[in-house]
């Protein structure tokens, strides 16, 4: 097994960090400070050098005051290899480019040279959010894992538009049976990977759950978009009229969802929110797990604001789950966590008013 880790990164003119250099611990990693000091706009520039930085109206929202250009450039390293790798994510004069080792790179080659999966304030409330949100930790881990599943999606994705787009203009139901014949082809390849992968994906879940919270029996439920019992086909079939009145697809891949029972009960809306955390943590530490298990190496590991919900005792089980997995494992705290002390191969850095000091 290997595990890759960001060595370096390098921030300029990036939300608050008008310039800023850490040198990271392949290991664990701890920024603190006070609230707007500039841990969490750190925690997104280095997880930008894997997922590219979304959108132009955003890569304008987290430009910083020093002029009209930003830029984020990490190194990443395999333990046990000299060679690194430089990834790096320019916005300029309204642009963006983004190269690995000076050589034009799309967002798919970013994040496959340099998995990261991260846990936000804002995806922390997955079991409580719609079904997209939950999606996206099964999708992530597919990518992954599962080289057909990007041209799967993508496939599935265009049908759906253009079958949403008949819909609207009220194509004659005789036209829309070419329409719903490739969205079924497309959508049985993409619910057929899901189902293929979703029993390891909910024993690693449930299993890290077990180990937060043992005295609760958990189990995780996959829908396919559509109801049981009924083929894809038969659900576009028989749900055509309705969706020529509302002008879209209601059932298919893209209405996909899981969910998690606790002792028999759905616990949505039914945790406390340190529980809720907790479920993320654990898919966190799930996803990270196949693909080491599929891949061969674990990805890289940000979680905002470690300490909040937590008591001491849920905090250090928290922090000795994920030291003794093994990744590198980048996180944000108002404080100095004691439950690092006496680690091995930790590194802290002091974050106040955008400027970071190692200690």
């Amino acid at each position: 097994m290997s595990v890759a880790y960001v060595a370096d990164v390098d921030v300029h003119n990036f939300r608050s960090l008008t310039k800023a250099q850490l040198t990271f611990s392949p290991g664990m990693n701890l920024l603190f400070g006070d609230n707007g000091a500039g841990k969490s706009s750190l925690l997104e520039a280095v997880s930008i050098v894997s997922r590219g930085g979304g959108s132009v109206p955003h890569l304008r929202e987290v430009l910083g005051p020093d002029g009209d250009r930003w830029r984020v450039t990490a190194t990443s390293r395999e333990i046990g290899r000299v060679s690194a790798r430089i990834q790096q994510v320019v916005f300029s004069e309204g642009k963006k480019t983004q190269t690995i080792d000076d050589r034009p790179v799309s967002n798919r080659e970013l994040a496959l040279a340099l998995p990261l999966v991260s846990l936000t304030p804002l995806n922390q409330t997955v079991v409580n959010e719609g079904a997209s949100a939950r999606l996206r930790w099964l999708d992530w881990c597919m990518f992954h894992v599962e080289h057909d599943f990007m041209e799967a999606w993508q496939n599935y994705r265009r049908t759906l538009k253009q079958r949403n787009a008949a819909l609207r203009m009220g194509v004659d139901r005789s036209s829309m049976e070419g329409w719903s014949k490739l969205l079924v082809t497309h959508g049985d390849a993409l619910a057929a990977l899901r189902k293929k992968w979703f029993p390891d994906f909910s024993r690693q879940f449930t299993d890290e759950l077990s180990a937060f919270l043992p005295d609760s029996e958990w189990v995780a439920d996959f829908y396919p978009g559509w109801e049981g019992g009924k083929s894809l086909r038969e659900a576009l079939k028989q749900s055509l009229a309705g969706d020529l009145r509302m002008g879209s697809t209601r059932y298919g891949p893209h209405r996909a969802d899981w969910n998690a029972r606790r002792n028999g009960e759905t616990v949505k809306r039914k945790i406390s929110r340190g529980e809720e955390k907790l479920c993320a943590i654990a898919l966190l530490l799930a996803v990270a797990k196949i693909v080491r298990d599929v891949v061969g190496h674990l990805p890289v590991l940000l979680l905002d604001d470690i300490e909040a919900e937590f008591a001491s005792n849920t905090r250090k089980k928290v922090v000795d789950r994920l030291d003794s997995l093994g990744a590198q494992c980048i996180m944000t705290a108002h404080e100095r966590l004691l439950e690092l002390e006496g680690k091995t191969g930790v590194r802290m850095f002091h974050v106040e008013h955008g400027c970071v000091g190692s200690l």
